[in-house]
């Protein structure tokens, strides 16, 4: 028994001698631990301000921990407000969006850039093509939209002529024409959509120019576009009858400053020099009525505060199946010219 007790006893010795050396493994794991934990913070509260290196081979790196609770958000400016406030709070732009037909779709390459830009746009006044762009972007402000909705103009609206007389063609012209614009526009008028829109055109009998601010989307439009020999002249009611402003007025710009304008510019497309050489009798018709607008233009431009003209001389009037590359001439041409204006149109600039 006394040899039995003594092996017991042994047995429970190295028992609690195991058991004791556990328990200091766990302390020792435990204090290391604390001290580790405590050695980051202090490093922590220790590292170099953002932007700039730590010290050691390593920059320092920021706590990935942050309380939701203590974020103060800014319910100021939004990114947008805070682009534009790169140009002064008193610049009141207004675009002219000249004619050209086919060159015409170049102003929907400019609205692309003076959208990215950030541009605030006070106004716009378009002339035949001009107004079409105008109008569809200032419905809605959507270019994505507009470029679709002016891919569907093409030549045979303008130039399809059947084998009957020149007035049935016109006719069955302007008749397409409404049918596209309808389904646009619909029943607005000029003074519903979201940036203030006016049309230029010509009045009969007398020829005099007029810019129209009210009135059917469609008609006016209609009656801007409605080129002599191509389209019937537009009656609107309770206004008058009235034909393409190009053969009056293709560059209304006193008109822009009677609107409230401090800036106005001008998208010129016909002061680019191109030829009627090649072109059918029919079309060649059409080309004079551009280049008369173009030297009436001359004069209007003069009062311009900018004058934009993109690279079209490779461009005819009729090129609808190129409008792609139009396009691109005016984002180009317009890119160019913002450095400029906002040189000369900055934030705290005085105007």
């Amino acid at each position: 028994m006394p040899k039995l007790a003594a092996e017991t006893e042994t047995k429970n010795f190295y028992c609690m001698h195991s058991m004791s050396n556990k328990i200091f493994a766990s302390i020792i794991i435990a204090i290391v631990s604390i001290t580790a934990s405590l050695g980051l913070s202090a490093c922590a509260s220790k590292r170099a301000k953002p932007g700039k290196p730590g010290k050691g081979p390593f920059p320092a790196i920021e706590d990935p921990v942050v309380n939701i609770e203590e974020i103060e958000f800014d319910e100021g400016a939004s990114d947008d407000e805070d682009a534009s406030k790169e140009w002064s709070d008193d610049l009141r732009l207004c675009l002219v969006l000249g004619p050209g037909m086919a060159r015409g779709m170049a102003h929907v390459g400019v609205l692309e850039i003076i959208e990215k830009e950030k541009l605030p746009i006070h106004c716009i006044i378009g002339v035949e093509v001009g107004a079409l762009v105008g109008v569809l972007y200032s419905m809605n402000r959507n270019l994505n939209k507009v470029q679709w909705q002016v891919f569907k103009i093409k030549k045979n609206v303008y130039l399809d002529y059947p084998l009957f007389s020149a007035i049935r063609s016109s006719k069955a012209r302007t008749k397409k024409l409404r049918s596209v614009l309808k389904e646009y526009l619909g029943y607005t008028h000029l003074d519903d959509y979201q940036i203030p829109v006016a049309i230029g055109v010509t009045s009969l009998p007398g020829g005099s120019p007029e810019v129209l601010q009210n009135g059917p989307g469609v008609d006016t439009i209609l009656a801007s576009i409605a080129l002599p020999e191509v389209f019937e002249s537009q009656k609107i009611e309770n206004t008058g009858e009235f034909l393409s402003g190009i053969a009056s007025t293709p560059y209304p710009v006193r008109k822009a400053f009677e609107l409230g304008a401090t800036h106005v510019l001008v998208v010129d497309l016909l002061s680019d020099s191109f030829s009627s050489k090649g072109l059918e009798e029919r079309d060649a018709a059409i080309w004079k009525q551009f280049l008369l607008a173009k030297n009436i233009g001359r004069y209007q431009l003069q009062n311009a505060s900018y004058v934009l003209r993109p690279k079209l001389k490779n461009f005819r009037f009729t090129d609808f199946n190129r409008r792609v590359e139009i396009i691109e001439q005016g984002k180009l041409a317009m890119q160019e010219l913002i450095n400029r204006m906002r040189d000369d149109l900055s934030y705290g600039e005085a105007l």
